[in-house]
């Protein structure tokens, strides 16, 4: 469940990353992101949540994972 864990804190940091990087040296509340990179980040954000939640018991490169809804 840690690989899951790690997996879901990186994807959406990284994704967020985006919403603050697009305002230069604003606050990101500042300025409203466009609709098609809310929407964009909606689905990149729900399905990272629900990937690593209901990720099966498997061994990818050797290490035992299973997601944390388990």
């Amino acid at each position: 469940q840690i690989t899951s864990a790690i997996y879901l804190k990186v994807s959406i940091s990284d994704f967020l990353t985006l919403f603050s990087a697009r305002t230069n040296e604003n606050w990101f509340w500042t300025t409203a992101p466009a609709p098609i990179l809310m929407g964009a980040g909606a689905i990149a954000l729900s399905l990272s949540t629900i990937i690593s939640c209901a990720w099966p018991p498997s061994y990818p490169d050797g290490v035992y994972t299973e997601g944390l809804g388990r």
